[in-house]
This record gives structure tokens, C-alpha cells and sequence, in this order.
């Protein structure tokens, strides 16, 4: 690991390596579990006795966990993490199962305690791992990131969250989440899983959802966990800009901002669909489809794209061209579609449209 970081800091010394680090699991690869695994007294036992070995005993697994309620645990624990920032290499390290976003406002997050434990060890423990964590951000040269449920303990500068946009709920808890994080100054990387088209409404909706509430240092990527590559939409490249102010709410519920370059986003809180109108990118159109994609679709989305063709992707001849539109599909045959800039839109008023 060290051979690669040298060689990622020789074709770029600005670039910041951070290596993973389990906060819960003291995965055998690393030198420091080598010690754990030699002292029982270090392994974290729940209320009966069970050594764990994950968040929750699964007995799948044969690696056990972080005892912080023991203070050598916390001491082996962030020689884990110096054992690679101490070559010079190594800026920082990602701490999974570190902390959970907290929807009621907590700064601090519900921080992430395996069991379950004795009442007293419990308390112990959630005392001594955010105090750990705080200790070693204070010892190395870049960034702790508390990973991986957007959550961040006092001392930290920097939290993750996986599976961004996951289920939908954008306007209760990923918008409202890297807000929190933004307005505390805290380092947010949101990951989500890759769609196969980044001009896809859902792939939009995600985006826009994080330009809508992305801070100074808030970063958006999408890949899985064990991708040698990352893929790179062409939309990354496109001009974006400062912010212009922060995302404004209006009384129909839609979140917009504007950034410097021309690109303007909009969020409707209400059908959790957002639109990234990307300055020098293809037109978005009004509220009404044009001609060329008369067909408003997607009622579960409020009407919010317009399709080239009255059929759906799955073969649904005439679906979109339905009278009642509460029917029509979710989807647009060939992907022929366009988005409309202000949901719901209409259909292309021209009588002599034919299926």
C-alpha cells in the first residue's frame, strides 16, 4: 500500500491519500490487529459473554472487534492508522462504522457502538471511541473521515455516507443531511451507485439533490466498493462554478441555485426529482414538450420528462399517450427523452399528433 500511495504523491504531491480503516473490525490485515488478536482482554464481548466480531455477532465471520472501552484498544487502535501516516505517504484514513447521521439535529451523529454491551461498558465505550477519534485527527497530517452513515464525532473534520439517494427520500434526509454538514464547515463525500446513464432522471435526481446542498468541501462520486476504475460521466466536466448563494425554497416546495458559470439546479421537494440544467449542455425545455418529444410521462414523478414516442421501453404500445395520464409509464422507448423545467408539464398542444 505504501509502494502505491508513493507512486500516486510522485505523479501528483497535491493529491491526499486516505486508506481505510474499520473502527469496529480488527480485520487481520492490519499490523496492529496482529497485537489485538493476542490478548483476549481486547476483544469486545457482549452482554452474554459473545466475542463479536462485526457490528453484531454474525458467526460467518471469524475476526473480532475494537474493545474502546479498554484505553490500550484505542492506543492500538490509532497505531493502526499511524502505521501508515507516519511514512509520509499517507495523509488521513476513512473510519468506517465510525458515526450515523442523526435526523433530530444531533451535531455529533448516533455514533456506532457494536452489541449488545453491559450498561456500564456501553457507557465506557461511547465515551472513549469519538475521544480516540478526535485524538487521532489531531495526529495526523490530513483528513479522519467518519464513515460511512454521514454522521461525524466532535474533534473529526470530514464524514462519508454510502449509498447516497438510496430509496428516494431526498427531502427528509440527503438534502437536510449535507446541509447539516456543509453549515458546520465538515468535509462531506457522498458515494452512490453508478447508473448506466447519466442523462437518466434518477441520475440527475441524485445529482441535483447534492448541488442543491453541497458545501466548500462536499464531494459527489459514484462506484462500487472494489472498482479498480471509477466511471466519469461527461456531465463532471461540464461548467459549474461558484454557488451564487445558497439553494433558496419557495412555497410550492422547490429548492434552486444557481452557480456562476450558467448552471442552474432544481429540487421539487415534494416528488423527491431534481433537474441539473448544465450551462453550454442540451436545452431543457419549458413547461410544455416540444414536438419533437410530445408526450409528458412518468406521473409518479409529476410529468417531468417528455418522451419522443407514445410507447414505454418495455414494449407498452401507446402508454404514454394515455387520456387518463395517471396510467403512462415510468419509462420512454429508445430513452428518446427530454426534461422539463418545471414539473408537471403538458403535453404538445398540436391537434395533428398521431400514435
Amino acid at each position: 500500500m505504501i509502494h502505491q500511495a508513493k507512486a500516486v504523491k510522485a505523479a501528483n504531491p497535491r493529491v491526499q491519500v486516505i486508506v481505510y480503516m474499520n473502527s469496529v473490525i480488527a480485520y487481520p490485515w492490519y499490523r496492529s490487529a496482529h497485537k489485538h488478536v493476542t490478548n483476549r482482554s481486547w476483544w469486545l464481548q457482549d452482554i452474554n459473554g459473545t466475542y463479536l466480531s462485526n457490528i453484531a455477532q454474525d458467526d460467518r465471520m471469524t475476526w473480532h472487534t475494537w474493545d474502546f472501552s479498554k484505553p490500550e484498544v484505542g492506543d492500538l487502535w490509532i497505531e493502526a492508522c499511524r502505521n501508515m501516516t507516519d511514512s509520509g505517504y499517507i495523509d488521513g484514513c476513512f473510519m468506517d462504522g465510525c458515526a450515523n447521521w442523526d435526523p433530530f439535529g444531533k451535531v455529533d451523529g448516533r455514533l456506532v457502538v457494536p452489541g449488545p454491551l453491559e450498561a456500564t461498558k456501553r457507557k465506557v465505550f461511547a465515551t472513549n471511541k469519538p475521544a480516540w477519534m478526535k485524538r487521532l485527527q489531531a495526529q495526523i497530517p490530513g483528513v479522519a473521515i467518519c464513515g460511512s452513515g454521514g454522521g461525524w464525532v466532535e474533534g473529526t473534520v470530514a464524514t462519508q455516507v454510502q449509498n447516497w439517494g438510496a430509496n428516494g427520500d431526498y427531502a427528509e434526509k440527503w438534502i437536510p443531511m449535507l446541509q447539516r454538514a456543509a453549515a458546520a464547515g465538515v468535509l462531506f463525500e457522498a458515494h452512490s451507485q453508478c447508473g448506466k446513464d447519466p442523462q437518466d432522471p434518477d441520475e440527475q435526481t441524485k445529482i441535483a439533490a447534492f448541488l442543491i446542498a453541497a458545501g466548500r468541501h462536499s464531494y459527489y462520486m459514484c462506484g462500487g466498493w472494489g472498482a479498480g476504475s471509477v466511471d466519469w460521466y461527461a456531465e463532471y466536466d461540464l461548467p459549474l462554478g461558484e454557488p451564487l448563494s445558497n439553494a433558496t425554497l419557495d412555497a410550492d416546495g422547490i429548492y434552486r441555485r444557481n452557480f456562476s458559470k450558467g448552471t442552474a439546479v432544481m429540487f421539487n421537494t415534494k416528488t423527491n426529482t431534481g433537474i441539473v440544467s448544465w450551462a453550454g449542455s442540451v436545452p431543457v425545455v419549458s413547461a410544455e414538450c416540444p414536438a419533437s418529444h410530445p408526450w409528458a410521462y412518468r406521473p409518479a414523478q409529476n410529468f417531468d420528462y417528455c418522451c419522443a414516442s407514445a410507447d414505454d421501453k418495455f414494449g407498452h404500445v401507446g402508454i404514454n399517450s394515455l387520456a387518463d395520464r395517471s396510467g403512462r409509464a415510468s419509462s420512454c422507448k429508445g430513452d428518446a427523452y427530454v426534461r422539463c423545467a418545471q414539473a408537471p408539464c403538458d403535453d404538445f398542444a398540436e391537434s395533428s399528433i398521431s400514435v
